[in-house]
């Protein structure tokens, strides 16, 4: 099987550190990539499992005319590899990794994927918590995500 390669934006790591949680992506994944535009933008000492591998600048440059440094880089990164899971949580890069044919999540989906894998338990506490960040999150969406993370529970 090969293994996924899994960059992450400055959002992710800004909202899991604030509610004390940043280790659910070594739990997940073993190892995490940024690029040293997201390393200056997260400005906090990083844990030895968290990888900084520069981007492809002229790519990172074009890119960067439409999103903001960290995103851009992380998808410059995530362009010159394979089987790469990026982490996004803004929607107008999202879109732009939908065209790139980019595959992604967001914090949320990050989440989501412990809680399935039972990494994490008490799921509503933990998205309370991100809600009380400035992390944009309707109850209508913490209700729909307790709801999946429930369904798939009962499937198992």
């Amino acid at each position: 099987m090969h293994k996924e390669i899994v960059i992450t934006d400055t959002s992710c790591l800004i909202i899991l550190e604030k509610i004390e949680h940043l280790t659910i992506l070594k739990q997940l994944f073993n190892k995490i990539y940024i690029t040293p535009e997201i390393a200056s933008e997260y400005s906090q000492e990083l844990p030895a499992w968290i990888i900084t591998e520069k981007s492809d600048t002229k790519l990172y440059q074009s890119l960067s005319e439409i999103v903001d440094s960290g995103e851009a880089s992380a998808m410059a990164l995530a362009m010159k590899k394979e089987n790469v899971l990026l982490i996004l949580d803004d929607s107008k890069a999202r879109k732009l990794a939908k065209q790139l044919e980019l595959n992604y999540t967001g914090t949320l989906g990050i989440i989501v994927k412990a809680a399935k894998q039972g990494i994490l338990e008490n799921v509503e506490t933990i998205l309370k918590m991100i809600q009380e960040t400035n992390f944009h999150i309707t109850d209508q969406l913490i209700q729909s995500i307790l709801e999946e993370i429930d369904k798939s529970s009962n499937n198992l």
